[in-house]
């Protein structure tokens, strides 16, 4: 016999975040539009989680996770470590956001982890046979990684990237067509 499924859990978690206290930063999910419509064209917004005209779109549990992740760092202070740890900016905290979304569509052997460096920066990180990339998301957004992909190393500094294309080197090294 399955579980009882319990259709009531968005009440529960406001009742939690009565709790607990209020989100660092309210924001609807019409405010997050997706990657997505510009990797397929499409001609109208795309909040994550629906589907476009032209194919279904599901994110599994890693962006969503990853997301909560990258919310959870909004608002918190210098020293957040415990110490000395800077606070990530807005613009870095955005980036990886949007990277994520892209993050997303690689296979899942080469999605990088997702870690808050004490200098505030969002890292991205795999190290899979064949593979290694440690990808750095700086204060003002812009992308650093070093990779090595089948022994062939690959470095990148200060990428400008506003979250419309993945830098083509890096969808080539992920293995993404984008």
């Amino acid at each position: 016999m399955s579980p009882a499924l319990d259709h009531d859990a968005t009440s529960k978690m406001v009742l939690d975040l009565v709790r607990i206290g209020p989100p660092a930063e309210y924001r609807s999910a019409t405010d997050i539009v997706s990657p997505i419509v510009n990797i397929y064209d499409v001609k109208q917004n795309v909040t994550l989680g629906a589907q476009t005209p032209l194919i279904p779109i599901y994110f599994d549990s890693w962006l969503f996770e990853t997301l909560f992740v990258i919310d959870s760092y909004r608002g918190v202070m210098d020293g957040w470590d415990g110490y000395t740890a800077q606070a990530p900016t807005k613009t870095a905290l955005d980036t990886a956001e949007m990277l994520a979304a892209y993050f997303a569509l690689c296979d899942e052997e080469r999605r990088p982890t997702l870690c808050i460096d004490v200098f505030g920066r969002p890292t991205f990180a795999t190290n899979v046979s064949g593979f290694y990339i440690h990808l750095t998301v700086g204060d003002t957004g812009a992308l650093t990684w070093y990779a090595v992909s089948d022994g062939e190393e690959h470095f990148t500094d200060e990428v400008a990237f506003n979250g419309r294309r993945l830098p083509e080197a890096l969808g080539s090294l992920l293995s993404l067509n984008v």
